[in-house]
């Protein structure tokens, strides 16, 4: 008995180790599709729901789905209601590991040669050779899988020879509930419903649980996951804490309607299986947790934005720092941290620059410089992730923004103490409007950046500052201007240049469609 469910457990275990295996492996190869996918199809709810579905197909993890939904929503690329329809397609798109387990490990057995797979995968992540060697890392993970399902298959056939379904809780609220709970606790203890949903395949295809049973503990495994997901998301940013709460409403709720009515809809589903030739079987189990989200899904499509805004209203939000998209699990998704990254130091400057001239300089370069520092510490700790070429660059760019949003700042305390002269006047008036187009494209990133008119100034401030230097040294030669006044003017239409050459080179390493950096023009101090 205790060499049966060492078995299982050890077959689990090398489950577990396949999904995750797989599933880094998979979102290694998409490389920046996910960022895709999700930033150019999603328009509303049910294009939101279809990429949901389709994305966590692909990558086998709503997890993942999740993560670059927060990091594109704290980004301001996707809305929170598409966000939503986004969150609820990934619920119906992590049903296809099911799937996968009932017909490829259960229906058409490919375990005696999951072991090949596991050596194929093997050798192509050996040789290392750029996106194939994740490729090498999906493919063994695959194998993986099926070689921990033939472990569980085997040991739950060993305990069905011992255990009676009928002993077991099933018929009646105690029963239902108690099935409930231990389906809960699987998915909490495996931290994947998943391998959850494999031991239940595997329990059912045995004889070890009926039917009903394997649906009450699947019930609890969606629920358990959720829960899970939220757990993950204490401490994290609000936009993490609503994506979370949209997932684990979502699921509570529609597990609550299926265990209170679960055997009439058990009757019923199998009634319309039976036209097909399905019985209750593990097909039937797995068409079973894509049926319920599938008609969860509908039921809460006709009023997602009433649903979105209950959200919305349980989690406010308390804070606009600039910071705020810097979110931990944003972190594990190479394109999305990197966007994230990106956008907060957007962010940084627009507020920077907003504050400057309102009698908050001190506060905003104090922001600016704190803000500056959060971003470093994140994208350092982006250097021990998963960060393919694209990502490496577009970390790049925004390296070289931060660095020219610092100098910025640091210019801004001389800028402000600068008097209001004649003598400047007409470079002032040249950085104000630096300032104002910088301001308007950081408010609606959507447009494209204006880096041609932003240059254009500021070479007529390059030029008006040598120009305007000879009159005002001419002047000094002539007795009209003290060496003081020439002092202060100089230094002042330095500051001035500067800083509308920061503003400028800030806005052309953060143009989200150029993500390769041009260090040619990273010349003045």
């Amino acid at each position: 008995m205790l060499s049966m469910i060492a078995q299982g457990l050890g077959g689990l275990g090398l489950f577990l180790l396949g999904m995750v295996l797989m599933t880094d492996g998979l979102k290694s190869v998409a490389g920046g599709s996910l960022r895709t996918i999700l930033t150019k199809t999603v328009r509303g709810p049910v294009s939101g729901i279809a990429a949901g579905t389709g994305v966590s197909a692909l990558v086998q993890s709503s997890n993942a789905t999740t993560i670059a939904t927060i990091g594109f929503v704290s980004a301001g690329l996707i809305g929170f209601l598409p966000a939503v329809g986004v969150v609820l397609g990934s619920n119906i798109g992590t049903t296809s590991t099911g799937w996968l387990v009932a017909v490829l490990g259960m229906r058409y057995s490919i375990a005696p040669y999951a072991m090949m797979l596991v050596l194929v995968g093997a050798m192509i992540l050996l040789l290392r050779l750029g996106r194939s060697a994740a490729l090498g890392t999906a493919i063994a993970g695959f194998g993986l899988l099926f070689v921990g399902l033939g472990g569980m298959q085997e040991a739950m056939g060993g305990l069905a020879e011992r255990i009676d379904p009928e002993s077991l809780p099933g018929a009646g609220w105690g029963g239902r509930m108690v099935l409930l709970g231990a389906g809960f606790a699987m998915s909490i203890v495996t931290q994947s419903a998943s391998a959850a949903l494999a031991a239940t395949l595997a329990a059912l295809a045995s004889g070890a649980l009926n039917f009903e049973q394997s649906a009450a503990l699947v019930i609890g495994q969606n629920v358990g996951a959720a829960v899970a997901a939220a757990i993950a998301a204490i401490g994290a940013s609000v936009t993490a804490k609503r994506t979370a709460m949209a997932h684990v409403l979502f699921n509570v709720i529609l597990g609550g309607l299926l265990i209170v009515s679960l055997r009439p809809f058990l009757e019923g589903m199998l009634w319309l299986f039976a036209f097909v030739g399905l019985g209750p079987g593990v097909l039937a189990l797995a068409a079973f947790n894509t049926f319920t989200r599938v008609i969860g899904v509908l039921l809460v499509l006709p009023v997602i934005g009433a649903y979105a805004a209950l959200v919305e209203r349980l989690i406010p939000e308390r804070s606009a720092s600039p910071t705020r998209f810097l979110d931990r699990s944003v972190g594990r998704v190479g394109s999305v941290a990197s966007e994230a990254a990106r956008r907060s130091a957007a962010e940084t400057l627009r507020e920077f620059l907003a504050a400057l001239g309102a009698g908050r300089t001190r506060m905003a370069v104090d922001g600016a410089q704190n803000a500056a520092a959060r971003i470093r510490e994140f994208m350092a700790e982006l250097s021990r992730e998963g960060q393919n070429r694209s990502d490496v660059r577009r970390n790049l760019s925004t390296l070289h923004a931060i660095d020219h949003i610092e100098r910025l700042a640091g210019n801004a305390t001389a800028i402000e103490s600068i008097p209001r002269s004649d003598r400047v006047s007409d470079v002032r008036d040249r950085y104000d409007e630096v300032k104002r187009i910088a301001i308007e494209w950081l408010d609606d990133p959507s447009k494209p950046v204006p880096a041609e008119k932003l240059e254009e100034l500021g070479e007529e401030i390059a030029e008006l500052r040598k120009t305007n230097r000879r009159k005002v040294l001419a002047e000094a030669a002539e007795g009209e201007l003290d060496s003081r006044a020439v002092a202060s003017y100089t230094e002042a239409v330095i500051h001035l240049d500067r800083s509308a050459y920061h503003i400028w080179r800030a806005l052309h390493h953060l143009d989200p469609d150029k993500p390769e950096p041009d260090v040619g023009a990273e010349h003045r101090d």
